[in-house]
């Protein structure tokens, strides 16, 4: 059992690493038997299919990337300093991500595309949501600015913009789009005192 899982581990690995490099449907079995060195007889003791491999592998990554989010969230760092070392988190890792792989994932594997949107949205989307609240209730944001009105347009951007049949037609890639949706809406509601601390701070990130 413990050498299945490690087993198990190095495939998710190399896969999400391939996968991530080439897109879901240019990388074959053969592809990952061999950047491992391993016989196509182990894989499919382990995983029935390639769009298994795929399933663990970025379900895998989603959870290790909430897990770190919430370390920060958790931690004692003041409120603006969490919320740029969460953003440029889910910055950094979509930018691990080609626009094709968004659309490769949607087109073969709808099903783990669905899984993807729920978690994101449960386990990212509300965390970074728990972070406005908290800007809002430290007079982070203007005072004019409605909240839950704020949330909802974060959320409808995200969906609206990182998805694979926008992605696919536009230029810029998803971590641009990430980018520009937190200049436009992060930034825009807060006071200009803490968007001029926020920007000092993102650039202490970088």
């Amino acid at each position: 059992m413990i050498k299945n899982n490690l087993i198990s581990e190095k495939i998710i690995s190399k896969a999400l690493e391939l996968f991530f490099k080439k897109g879901f449907n240019s990388v074959t079995m053969d592809d990952l038997s061999t950047e491992l060195a391993m016989s196509k007889k182990t894989f499919y003791k382990i995983f029935p299919s390639k769009k298994e491999i795929a399933r663990m592998a970025i379900l895998t990554n989603l959870k290790l990337v909430e897990k770190k989010i919430s370390k920060v969230i958790d931690s004692d760092e003041p409120l603006l300093i969490k919320m740029s070392i969460v953003l440029k988190m889910a910055g950094e890792n979509i930018s691990r991500i080609k626009n094709e792989n968004f659309r490769d994932i949607k087109k073969y594997i709808p099903e783990l595309w669905e899984e993807i949107e729920k978690f994101r949205k449960e386990k990212l989307l509300s965390k970074i949501e728990k972070l406005l609240y908290e800007a809002k209730e430290n007079n982070y944001l203007r005072s004019n600015i409605n909240i839950d009105v704020l949330i909802m347009i974060f959320e409808s951007s995200i969906h609206g913009i990182i998805n694979p049949d926008i992605l696919s037609e536009k230029s810029f890639s998803a971590q641009q789009a990430l980018q520009t949706i937190v200049a436009t809406i992060f930034e825009g509601a807060m006071t200009e005192e803490a968007s001029k601390k926020f920007n000092e701070i993102n650039k202490l990130q970088n």
